[in-house]
C-alpha cells in the first residue's frame, strides 16, 4: 500500500513537472490537475496513414479559352510536384463545361460523339467514346490505358504532368458558350456515372476529399434542362453567345441546390473543397470578388474591360474609361465596333465555392503557379482518425508532436488551424495539419491524447 502511494505521489510531481515544462512551449494548455482523486490517461499513436485526394478539374472548352487552357497545360507542373512531396495518394481527373448535346436529343447527354479530334501542331488528339468530356463524363484520349491520372501509376512528377497535357489539349475551344461547371460537377459525381461500369466509376473513393477545381472566364449558365429553350441564342443576332445565361440568371439552378448535391454525394462537406480560377479580381483587402477583367500592362488584372467584338451594351457593363486599351476608340464607352470582357463576372462560382473550403484566383493573370500551390495545399488535406475522444471533447487534452525526417528530436506542434493543426469529429475525432507542419514523406508524427480520468473529472482542465 505504501509503495502503490509512492508511486502515486511520483507520477503527480512528474505531471506537474511536464506541465510546466510545456506551458512554457505551446500557445495552449496541456495540463491534469491531481487533486487527489483524478489519474489522468495518456495515450501515444504514431501515424503514418496516406491521404486520399480525387481531384476534377471542370475546364471551360469555349472558344475564349486557348490561351488560358495552354497555360495550365503548361503549369500543372507546379500542382503536381507539390502534392508529390507529402504521402497524398492523389488521382486527377477532366472534365469539361459542356453539358449541350444536339436539340434533336429528347434528353440531355445522350449524344455519343465525341468533342474531338482536335488537332494542335499537326498531331490530332481524338477522345474516347465513353469518356468524351462531356455532361460529366470524364475525358481521356483514345485507347488510353487510363482515363483518369493516380499518382501510383507514375515514378515521377514529371512524368504524370506530362501525362495531364493530351487531356487538356482533348479539351479544344468547340464547346458551348453557355458554360455549366457546376452542372458538370453534380453530374461527374452523380450515381448514373459513378455506378460499377459506368464512365466515371472507381475514381471518387469513400474515404478521400473530393476537390474541384473549376476553371472559365464566364459565370455559370448551369439551368434545368427542362428550360433548355429559354437559353438557345438569338437567331437575328450574329454573336449572342451566352447571353441568355445573364439575361435568365433567374432561371438557373440555384447555387444553393447545386451545392446540396455534392455534399449529399460526399456525405459530408467537410470533405469537399473547391478551387476557382475565374472572372474575379482581388479589391484593396485582397478579397475576391466577382468581376470581368484584363491584363494590364505592368501584367496585373484589373476591372477593365477589353475588345473582344461582341455586340450588345448589357453583355459587358464594366466599362471604364481608359486610353490603354488596343483600337480603343471611344473612351467613355466601349472600344471598336463591339465591346466584350476578356472574362465575365462569375458570382454563381464564388457563391458555390464559398459552401465548402475553398481558394480563388483570377482568370486574368500570365501565370497560375502561385494559384495551382495553393490549390495543392488545400488538395493535401492532412487529417488523421484516432479512436478516443479526448477529454471533455476539449483540444486542450491534445498535444502533438512531429519529428521530421533526418531530424532527432521531436517539436510540438502548436494549435493554430492556419499554421499548426485543429480539432474536429467527423465520423472520429480528427486532428488536422496545416501550413509548414503539414507532414511530408518520412515524418512521424505523434499524438498525446487524454482520453479518460478516474474519480472527479471536473478537476481535469
Amino acid at each position: 500500500m505504501n509503495l502503490r502511494r509512492y508511486v502515486i505521489k511520483f507520477l503527480v510531481v512528474f505531471l506537474w513537472s511536464v506541465m510546466i515544462f510545456l506551458s512554457a512551449c505551446q500557445s495552449h494548455l496541456f495540463i491534469f490537475q491531481d487533486k487527489g482523486k483524478v489519474e489522468a490517461i495518456t495515450k501515444e499513436e504514431t501515424i503514418d496513414i496516406p491521404q486520399k485526394t480525387d481531384i476534377l478539374f471542370v475546364i471551360d472548352n469555349s472558344g475564349s479559352m486557348g490561351e488560358e487552357q495552354q497555360t495550365l497545360e503548361k503549369e500543372i507542373i507546379y500542382f503536381v510536384k507539390q502534392l508529390y512531396a507529402t504521402p497524398n495518394d492523389f488521382r486527377i481527373a477532366v472534365t469539361s463545361t459542356d453539358n449541350q448535346t444536339d436539340p434533336n436529343y429528347s434528353k440531355p447527354c445522350q449524344n455519343p460523339d465525341t468533342l474531338g479530334p482536335v488537332f494542335i501542331d499537326g498531331k490530332s488528339y481524338e477522345s474516347d467514346k465513353l469518356h468524351n468530356g462531356r455532361c460529366g463524363r470524364f475525358l481521356a484520349p483514345k485507347n488510353s490505358p487510363y482515363f483518369f491520372l493516380e499518382k501510383s501509376k507514375f515514378n515521377s512528377p514529371e512524368a504524370m504532368a506530362e501525362a495531364f497535357r493530351p487531356f487538356v489539349r482533348l479539351l479544344g475551344i468547340e464547346g458551348t458558350s453557355h458554360e455549366q461547371p457546376l452542372q458538370a460537377a453534380v453530374l461527374a459525381t452523380s450515381q448514373e456515372l459513378t455506378t460499377s461500369g459506368g464512365p466515371n466509376d472507381g475514381f471518387f473513393r469513400n474515404d478521400s476529399l473530393w476537390m474541384m477545381i473549376i476553371m472559365t472566364d464566364e459565370s455559370d449558365c448551369s439551368y434545368p434542362y427542362a428550360t433548355r429553350t429559354n437559353f438557345k441564342d438569338d437567331p437575328n443576332k450574329a454573336y449572342e453567345s451566352g447571353l441568355s445565361c445573364y439575361q435568365r440568371a433567374q432561371d438557373l439552378i440555384p447555387v444553393d441546390t447545386l451545392a446540396q448535391q455534392i455534399k449529399a454525394r460526399r456525405g459530408q462537406e467537410n470533405l469537399v473543397a473547391v478551387g476557382t480560377i475565374s472572372a474575379a479580381i482581388k479589391n484593396q483587402k485582397f478579397e475576391l470578388i466577382p468581376s470581368a477583367c484584363r491584363i494590364d500592362e505592368r501584367k496585373q488584372p484589373t476591372d477593365i474591360c477589353s475588345c473582344f467584338l461582341f455586340n450588345g451594351p448589357n453583355y459587358c457593363p464594366f466599362h471604364q474609361k481608359t486610353t490603354s486599351l488596343p483600337n480603343f476608340s471611344d473612351t467613355n464607352t466601349r472600344c471598336n465596333d463591339g465591346t466584350c470582357c476578356t472574362a465575365y463576372a462569375n458570382n454563381r462560382i464564388l457563391d458555390f465555392a464559398k459552401k465548402f473550403k475553398n481558394y480563388g484566383d483570377t482568370i486574368c493573370q500570365e501565370s497560375y503557379s502561385k494559384t495551382l500551390l495553393e490549390f495543392a495545399d488545400i488538395a493535401d488535406r492532412q487529417c488523421f482518425d484516432f479512436n478516443k475522444v479526448p477529454l471533455n471533447n476539449d483540444p486542450k487534452n491534445i498535444q502533438i508532436k512531429m519529428k521530421r525526417q533526418g531530424e532527432t528530436d521531436d517539436v510540438i506542434i502548436p494549435m493554430d488551424s492556419q499554421d499548426g493543426w485543429y480539432y474536429e469529429v467527423l465520423v472520429k475525432p480528427q486532428i488536422c495539419l496545416t501550413g509548414k507542419y503539414k507532414r511530408k514523406n518520412g515524418d512521424t508524427v505523434k499524438l498525446f491524447v487524454v482520453s479518460d480520468a478516474q474519480g472527479d473529472t471536473s478537476a481535469v482542465q
